[in-house]
C-alpha cells in the first residue's frame, strides 16, 4: 500500500490520479484551505459512488454486508 493509511487507493487508478492531482495543486499553492477540503470531499464522494469503499466500510460498520448492500 503506497498511499493512504487504510485504503489501497493504488488499486483504483482514477482515485489515485485524483489524489496525485490534488497533491500537486497543494504543492503548487493553487488551492486555499477550503479548496483542498472541497477536493478531498469530491474524491471521497466519487470513491463511495463507485463502491470502492464497501469492503473497507464493512470492516468498521458490522451492520454493512457489501455482498448484499442495496444502493439507492
Amino acid at each position: 500500500m503506497g498511499r493512504g493509511a487504510y485504503i489501497n487507493v493504488v488499486a483504483h487508478n482514477d482515485v489515485d490520479r485524483a489524489i496525485s492531482e490534488l497533491a500537486a495543486s497543494i504543492r503548487d499553492n493553487r488551492l486555499d484551505f477550503s479548496g483542498v477540503q472541497i477536493q478531498i470531499h469530491r474524491i471521497a464522494i466519487y470513491a463511495l459512488s463507485r463502491k470502492y469503499i464497501c469492503d473497507d466500510h464493512a470492516k468498521i460498520d458490522f451492520e454493512i454486508n457489501p455482498k448484499y448492500a442495496q444502493y439507492a
